[in-house]
């Protein structure tokens, strides 16, 4: 398996009770064989992990390769992302994180089109979600270019909000360009588009719902669509596993 791309997944171990509907939702939807999936959580090692499901175990995919960064605080959030991303071996990282619950998937010929084009075009990022309404500090144009019959948006020169930790396809050695150690998600994001935007830039958007926004947490404790969707898609495992339809991953 050579794609040229890897999801990533990047979560705490606090955030542990959100892992079991992201393991769950991958298990679903997307497809191991094409594109590899990776787990940066801190400490807690996969082959420990035991969740119960409606009184069935489920133990997470072996196609899933873990990524240990280490206990840190709040503001060595970008630490453990850099960690996270130097150990992905693939020039292009879809990156996500424990709360966005995948909804559907995405094809894998969107996929290979979506990385043809950032390959065709040096992107430094495609961002793959909905621009939901508190989205409005993203300034977009439209372009010329159309996959699957949607339009590409580009991000605006100049100042703009490019640092976001929501799905997007980063080219590895511009998003790790532009971390800094010692800062919290938040300044992450703030500072970090700060630093994208004072040189040329060159980050594009794909329009498309495929997970759940904004998030299946809200400051560390389900959402509402979290309480709602979770238990979907814990009923989805359960008739999974009691019914033998799980294939062996």
């Amino acid at each position: 398996m050579n794609s040229g791309i890897s999801l990533l997944i990047q979560t705490c171990d606090h955030y542990e009770q959100f892992w079991p509907g992201m393991f769950y939702t991958l298990d679903f939807y997307w497809d191991y064989d094409s594109f590899p999936v990776y787990f940066s959580n801190e400490e807690k090692r996969m082959e420990e992990m035991n969740f119960n499901c409606k009184g069935n175990n489920y133990v997470p995919s072996r196609k899933i390769t873990q990524i240990l960064t280490g206990k840190t605080d709040r503001n060595g959030f970008s630490d453990r992302f850099i960690k996270s991303v130097e150990n992905i071996p693939t020039k292009w990282v879809l990156y996500i994180q424990e709360d966005m619950w995948l909804r559907r998937g995405i094809e894998k010929d969107l996929l290979e089109d979506l990385l043809k084009f950032a390959e065709e075009k040096n992107v430094d990022s495609i961002k793959i979600h909905s621009k939901l309404f508190y989205y409005d500090s993203y300034r977009l144009e439209k372009t010329e270019d159309f996959i699957k019959g949607r339009r590409i948006l580009k991000y605006s020169d100049g100042e703009n909000f490019l640092l976001t930790h929501n799905a997007a396809i980063w080219r590895k050695d511009y998003i790790l360009k532009h971390q800094k150690c010692g800062e919290d998600a938040w300044t992450n994001e703030v500072e970090g588009s700060k630093r994208m935007s004072a040189e040329p830039h060159n980050h594009y958007h794909y329009e498309m719902h495929w997970y759940c926004q904004p998030g299946i947490s809200d400051k560390g404790e389900f959402s509402p669509e979290g309480h709602v969707y979770g238990h979907i898609v814990d009923e989805m495992k359960r008739m999974e596993i009691e019914y033998n339809l799980r294939e062996e991953i």
